[in-house]
């Protein structure tokens, strides 16, 4: 990352930092997503493995009822959790940009009127709609897909972890060229843009 690119990302969160506990609640429910979409399966793996028994004439049938009733009920959980994620990402990236175009309509008004003179109204508008709305997409979807991801693979290490130590410590030495396979594959979009 360039130093101005980090310059701007250090600015950008330090408008992120005044909704600290707003970000908190939304990482929370992202967390939560992560850990419900790495447990349902896993539920359905219980159920298969000590639920579906086809030597048993008189199967539990009330015990598969009470099992669909809590499968759904995860389902349930993981889509508000989502949900919910998504809200609180959203409300976040909207109050950032409020606060960016609070600070740049303060700014402006600071301007003195030779600046009005070379420059046009039109730009100065579409400006600064097409800089916060990038911002507010930046917040709203790029930084919590990012941080869902990452959570979603720390939750998928330890279950991987608990299920079986074994096969796990076998893969990990690939995991750094999986992550620069990402890393490469992701830029060429980067660059082709440029």
């Amino acid at each position: 990352m360039k130093t101005s690119e980090a310059h701007v990302m250090k600015r950008l969160l330090t408008y992120m930092w005044r909704y600290k506990w707003l970000t908190a609640l939304a990482l929370a429910f992202t967390f939560l997503t992560s850990l419900l979409l790495t447990v349902i399966p896993l539920a359905a793996r219980w159920y298969i493995d000590h639920l579906v028994d086809p030597t048993e004439a008189g199967s539990p049938v009330l015990t598969a009822f009470q099992f669909l009733i809590l499968y759904y009920g995860l389902f349930i959980g993981r889509v508000l959790a989502t949900y919910l994620s998504q809200l609180t990402f959203a409300r976040v990236s909207n109050s950032i940009v409020r606060d960016i175009r609070l600070d740049i309509f303060q700014n402006l008004q600071r301007l003195g009127m030779s600046f009005y003179d070379q420059t046009a109204a039109g730009s100065i508008v579409s400006r600064v709609t097409n800089d916060t709305q990038a911002v507010a997409d930046m917040f709203s979807t790029v930084f919590s897909s990012l941080v869902s991801s990452f959570l979603l693979f720390l939750v998928t290490l330890v279950t991987m972890f608990s299920l079986d130590w074994h096969l796990t410590i076998w893969i990990l030495p690939f995991f750094p060229s999986f992550g620069f396979l990402f890393v490469s594959i992701a830029s060429y979009p980067i660059a082709w843009l440029r």
